[in-house]
């Protein structure tokens, strides 16, 4: 159950980030954080390169307009 599940993330945050400093705990949020947004930013780009494939010529700078929007995401998720 979603009750069930929340409490394993729960005990699993304490267990691993409870002894961390300030300090750490934020820099491990922005590692994670950043790893969610390479996963969205594959998928997307992914999903961008099927759409491309078959996209009719008028439509293909939206595409890659979007694609540069990805990057400029993950740029700055690498800061």
């Amino acid at each position: 159950s979603v009750s069930d599940y929340v409490k394993m993330l729960i005990f699993i945050y304490e267990e691993v980030y409870s002894g961390l400093e300030d300090i750490e705990q934020q820099h491990e949020f922005t590692r994670l954080q950043a790893r969610v947004i390479e996963e969205y930013v594959k998928k997307q780009k992914n999903t961008i390169i099927v759409q491309l494939k078959s996209a009719e010529e008028n439509h293909v700078p939206v595409l890659l307009a979007k694609v540069k929007e990805l990057d400029a995401m993950l740029a700055k998720a690498k800061e």
